[in-house]
């Protein structure tokens, strides 16, 4: 190889290597910050869901959302799901989902991502209401990411 061609690939490793670090100790420190708040415990604490979803709307696929609002709703509690495992978990590769209740491919392949399924059944979706009912609403809100 010329020696060019050598800087060149060595400037650019150490830039990819510089930018890699960077983006995991932003990522490091959201999730260090919103740990010490959840510990710290808030006031805005959400009470377990008193929803009025129904087993009839599941199970929750690509498509789902576009009948009638309880669905919409419950594809929206999906995706605000989805962006909290994403960020708890670190998951490089998935995309933040918009909230915006209409599941589509993106939602169906970040579920498939980190749950293996492409669907959501009805137990699947009360255990992410419950996950979702331990986070305070302050930082549920802060952990939606839009695309737009």
């Amino acid at each position: 190889m010329e020696a060019k061609t050598k800087k060149i690939l060595l400037v650019g490793s150490a830039l990819l290597a510089v930018g890699l670090l960077v983006s995991v100790l932003i990522l490091r420190g959201k999730r260090k910050k919103l740990e010490a708040e959840i510990k710290a415990g808030s006031a805005d604490i959400v009470k377990p869901s008193s929803s009025t979803t129904t087993s009839a709307l599941f199970p929750l696929k690509n498509g789902s959302g576009l009948k009638n609002t309880s669905e919409n709703n419950a594809v929206k509690v999906v995706q605000r799901y989805l962006n909290a495992k994403i960020l708890e978990d670190w998951y490089f590769g998935v995309t933040f989902l918009e909230e915006d209740g209409m599941f589509g491919p993106l939602t169906e392949a970040a579920l498939y991502k980190l749950s293996g399924t492409k669907e959501v059944t009805f137990g699947f979706y009360k255990e992410m209401e419950n996950y979702l009912a331990a986070i305070p609403v302050s930082l549920a809100d802060k952990m939606i990411y839009k695309t737009s």
